[in-house]
């Protein structure tokens, strides 16, 4: 809280979408904006009843010396746009996804025990399931994700609400065309795992070969062909219930479970 005091206050702070800055909202994605450093967090807005019962959030904010300001639950509501925000909100910058041309630098040109682990989402446009399989990757330490169609893939605040602010401790990057990327990682030893229904291997008997890129694709449609074609394998997961295919978020869950543990 700047000068260990909370402002009051009734002038309207012009919050905006544009010109790099906008709107996060919830308790876990401001908190893990502020842990993880990466962006600028201007103020931090409360309710008066959330700042009586919960003072770590405000605390990590007085470490940095983010302004903290108290506001009703209705004016919070304004600010961040919804109404699950767990009468926190802050304005912050934008999410910065990484630069293409400097990590296909570093695939191209980095030391082989240097070389990251990735995780490829292509064509996913479901909100749920990308915050799930952001928060899934995170936990389990895949660390880069890269999404294969720039318009899908903007880490908005609903995904950073809904992925527990996973998002703000991944290296993200965005291509319009995954092509040329796909190409360095096969030539610098990259193994490549699709993960498909009809895949021919089982997730649970692959030897995951390092470094290795896992690849998902959308409910239904699956990985583009043009993708599919750069994959070491393709991987399926053994099923013995009734219903024809899992939640593409638990399958992402329990392949990239099953390749963490052998590493």
């Amino acid at each position: 809280m700047s000068n260990n005091k909370k402002k009051k206050s009734s002038k309207q702070p012009r919050f905006h979408a544009t010109g790099g800055l906008e709107v996060l909202y919830g308790v876990n994605p401001v908190f893990e904006a502020i842990r993880a450093k990466k962006r600028k967090i201007h103020t931090l807005y409360v309710t008066p009843l959330f700042a009586q019962k919960d003072r770590s959030l405000i605390r990590a904010a007085e470490v940095r010396n983010i302004s903290v300001e108290e506001r009703d639950k209705k004016e919070i509501a304004r600010l961040s746009g919804r109404e699950d925000n767990q009468g926190v909100c802050a304005m912050v910058s934008a999410y910065q996804c990484l630069n293409p041309e400097k990590f296909l630098k570093k695939i191209a040109s980095a030391p082989e025990e240097q070389l990251p682990n990735i995780l490829m989402i292509d064509n996913i446009q479901d909100v749920n399931n990308v915050a799930a399989v952001l928060r899934s990757a995170e936990c389990l330490g895949l660390k880069h994700v890269v999404f294969t169609e720039r318009e899908h893939s903007v880490i908005s605040p609903v995904v950073c609400k809904r992925s527990a602010g996973a998002a703000e401790h991944l290296h993200i990057l965005a291509l319009n065309n995954p092509s040329t990327l796909l190409k360095e990682m096969k030539e610098r030893g990259y193994y490549l795992y699709g993960l498909d229904a009809k895949g021919k291997k089982r997730v649970e008997e692959t030897q995951f070969h390092t470094p290795f890129c896992i690849i998902i694709g959308s409910e239904g449609k699956g990985i583009r062909p043009k993708i599919a074609s750069f994959c070491t394998d393709l991987l399926s997961i053994t099923q013995r219930g009734e219903v024809s295919s899992m939640n593409l978020s638990t399958a992402a869950a329990i392949t990239m479970h099953i390749a963490m543990l052998q590493q």
